[in-house]
């Protein structure tokens, strides 16, 4: 009786036991994970665009200035005052006042003078001449005189010109009609011609803007004239401004110094400003739109961060083989795809690791349109997982089941 009590127990532990581990087996552990995520290409349609910033800026500004030099003694406009061609904007004072000028109509007078007296008596001279009561010699020197006289007048003419355009220069004017935008003169301060102060800047309208547009130097070849761009600025970001690139710069423009150094190139875009919401100086953010591609066969671009060493290493873990690509195979895929785009990624394929070529288009940011070397079959190794050495020893320690 007590050895058949024993049975009974020791099977229904043993029933227990395989049933306890069944149910822990299928309930409290999780599968193996493979170290490595793979994925096959699919068809996307990709646009390739860039990103980048600028400021506003009205179109066609006059940068007015002084080339008299002295001090700005009135001030006639305010900013944002309407103003027509030729208005007098400031006054410039040179410690002259017109003197010049007067002194100069004297000088033009006097030579007038002159000029008339030697043309009179040339005129009595040359009938004498001709009587053959005046010698060649001296009928001569008077006709120099009288030359010399209207050269005289002449000079002092250009001379009086002269003074009177400096004087005029001194009566600050708007060059043609527009809107005053900006006011760098103040009462009394310095103007000259050396210095090139911008006193005044006058734009014909606040309607006609443009986009000055920081175009990073990795993404300059990538930008072309006539390239549609799409546009926001800070201060309505759900007002979409769309444009075309129509001018870009080739003279590069540094920022920042040593390893933060950064060079990028200007690039413009005109905008219409007709709800007058833009204001110059606003931060504009700029989508460039470079191509798009409609069906094609793309490629996740984690595939491409995948290095030869972590192929091996988790080669070693799975004990499965792998194939790199051989130098030959490099060079006869390079002549075959020459001036393309070629990198290489990694596919699983018949339980082996194998490096296949890729030629590569347009790119999202994300995934990379795929010319040649894959099909919408192929397994290729996006991510690798590359666990520690401590979590390695707990797993072997203790299993999946803690995980």
């Amino acid at each position: 009786m007590k050895k058949a009590t024993f049975i009974t127990i020791t099977l229904a532990i043993a029933v227990i036991t395989l049933l306890s581990t069944y149910l822990y087996k299928k309930h409290f552990t999780h599968p193996t994970a493979l170290p490595y995520t793979t994925q096959k290409p699919t068809r996307k349609t990709l646009q390739q665009t860039v990103t980048a910033a600028g400021v506003l800026e009205l179109k066609n500004v006059m940068k007015i200035g002084s080339i008299q030099p002295g001090f700005v003694r009135e001030i006639l406009v305010n900013e944002n005052d309407r103003v027509k061609k030729d208005q007098l904007l400031a006054i410039i004072d040179t410690g002259k006042e017109d003197l010049d000028y007067i002194a100069a109509q004297h000088r033009v007078k006097k030579a007038a003078a002159e000029y008339d007296y030697q043309q009179n008596f040339f005129s009595r001279q040359e009938a004498l001449h001709r009587a053959g009561q005046l010698a060649q010699d001296r009928f001569e020197q008077i006709s120099k005189d009288r030359e010399k006289a209207l050269q005289d007048l002449l000079t002092e003419q250009a001379l009086e010109a002269k003074a009177k355009m400096e004087f005029d220069s001194t009566r600050i004017k708007a060059p043609d009609d527009g809107i005053v935008i900006a006011i760098n003169a103040t009462k009394g301060m310095i103007a000259n011609d050396i210095s090139n102060i911008t006193l005044f800047e006058i734009a014909p309208d606040t309607f006609a803007m443009k986009a000055v547009i920081d175009i990073d130097e990795s993404d300059i070849g990538l930008i072309r004239q006539g390239q549609r761009i799409s546009c926001t600025v800070n201060s309505f970001p759900d007002k979409k401004i769309k444009s075309i690139i129509k001018q870009i710069s080739i003279t590069p423009h540094t920022q920042g110094k040593n390893a933060e150094q950064q060079i990028n190139y200007k690039a413009e875009a005109d905008l219409q400003n007709n709800d007058l919401l833009l204001r110059p100086g606003m931060i504009v953010n700029t989508t460039i739109n470079i191509n798009k591609v409609s069906n094609t066969l793309a490629l996740n671009g984690l595939a491409l961060q995948i290095t030869l060493d972590q192929i091996k290493a988790i080669a070693k873990i799975l004990d499965k083989t792998h194939t790199p690509l051989s130098k030959d195979q490099r060079r006869q895929y390079k002549q075959a795809h020459a001036g393309q785009h070629i990198k290489s990624v990694w596919i699983l394929a018949n339980d082996n690791f194998t490096q296949r070529a890729v030629t590569l288009g347009i790119t999202d940011g994300l995934h990379w349109q795929v010319l040649h070397g894959l099909s919408e079959y192929d397994d290729v190794i996006i991510d690798i997982d590359e666990k520690n050495p401590m979590e390695n020893f707990y797993q072997k320690m203790f299993g999946s089941g803690l995980s």
